[in-house]
C-alpha cells in the first residue's frame, strides 16, 4: 500500500512539473482556453499532495521503526513495553498529553491505554491509529514476557475536550499465537477486524 501510494505521489509529482511549465509558457492563451490548463495544473498538485499525505499516513511495515532504533538494556518487562511504544508513537500525542495514559503487565497480559494524535481527516486518523497499533502487536508479542496485548486507543470526539473527556475509539486484543500467523511485512490495516483476537471501533470510524 505504500509502494502504491509513493508511486502516485511520483507520477502526480511529474505531471504537476510539466503542467505548471505549460501554464507558464500558455499563460496569455489560458483565458481564450478557458484556464484549462491551469485547471489540469491543479488537480495534478491536488494529487500530488493527497497521495503525499497518504504515504506519510500509511507509513512502513510494521516494526520499521524499530529496526533502525538505539535499543537499551531494559530492567522490566514494562520498561522495555514503554520505550516500544515511545519509539512507535511518540512520548506525546499531537494535544500535547502523554501518550501512554496506563500500561501494566499481569500473568503476561499488556493492558495499555493510548493516545491517538490529531490529522487533517478523519480517515488519516484511524490510518495513523492502526498503523501505529499494528507496529506495536508486531514488535510487543514478540518476546517470551508477553503473551497477550490488550489495546485501547482514546481520542477528543468532542472538539477542545480534556484528556478525561478524551472517549474510547478502538480496543483492540491479540495474543502471541495470532500475532505469530499474521505477515507483517505486507499486513493491510483493513485486515485487523478479520485477523485480531477482538476488534471494536467508535462509529466516527465505521464510514472510513
Amino acid at each position: 500500500m505504500a509502494m502504491i501510494a509513493l508511486s502516485i505521489f511520483f507520477v502526480a509529482g511529474v505531471l504537476s512539473v510539466i503542467s505548471t511549465f505549460l501554464l507558464l509558457i500558455t499563460w496569455r492563451q489560458q483565458k481564450e482556453n478557458g484556464y484549462k490548463q491551469a485547471k489540469v495544473t491543479g488537480a495534478a498538485i491536488i494529487v500530488t499532495v493527497c497521495s503525499f499525505l497518504f504515504f506519510l499516513a500509511v507509513g512502513e511495515p510494521a516494526g520499521s521503526d524499530l529496526e533502525t532504533a538505539d535499543r537499551p538494556t531494559f530492567a522490566t518487562a514494562e520498561e522495555e513495553a514503554e520505550w516500544v511504544i515511545h519509539t512507535v508513537a511518540g512520548e506525546r500525542s499531537s494535544f500535547y498529553d502523554e501518550v501512554i495514559r496506563e500500561l501494566s503487565i499481569e500473568e503476561g497480559i499488556l493492558e495499555t491505554s493510548l493516545n491517538a494524535s490529531d490529522n487533517i481527516t478523519t480517515s488519516l486518523i484511524q490510518t495513523g491509529i492502526l498503523t501505529d497499533s499494528a507496529k506495536l502487536f508486531n514488535e510487543l508479542l514478540k518476546g517470551d514476557e508477553i503473551r497477550e496485548v490488550n489495546m485501547h486507543w482514546y481520542f477528543p470526539i468532542e472538539e477542545d475536550a480534556a484528556e478525561e473527556d478524551f472517549e474510547q475509539v478502538y480496543h483492540i486484543i491479540m495474543d502471541e499465537e495470532t500475532a505469530a500467523s499474521v505477515n507483517w511485512e505486507e499486513f493491510e490495516v483493513e485486515d485487523f477486524e478479520d485477523i485480531a483476537d477482538y476488534f471494536w471501533e467508535h462509529e466516527i470510524f465505521r464510514s472510513e
